[in-house]
């Protein structure tokens, strides 16, 4: 499976979570996609390293494929590591 193959099957498990109607998720939202805590995905996002987030009226947030991204890209690290 290609990257984009892989994005895409991300973005349609991420609206079988039940956010087919969001397009932004919050920290609480995508760390609960991911299976993480909150804290670490605001940590990585200070420290620069987790998902491209937008900041709207104060808050931040994570676009889908954004989130998408971030899990396939994890996921082909991991591959070529192998």
């Amino acid at each position: 499976m290609n990257i984009n193959e892989d994005i895409k099957q991300y973005m349609e498990q991420i609206d079988k979570l039940g956010f087919e109607k969001i397009l932004n998720l919050n920290s609480k939202q995508t760390a609960s996609i991911l299976g993480v805590s909150a804290s670490s995905i605001e940590a990585w996002r200070k420290q620069g390293i987790g998902i491209d987030y937008i900041e709207v009226g104060g808050r931040i947030l994570y676009p889908k494929l954004k989130i998408a991204e971030f899990q396939a890209n994890f996921k082909k690290e991991k591959e070529t590591r192998k």
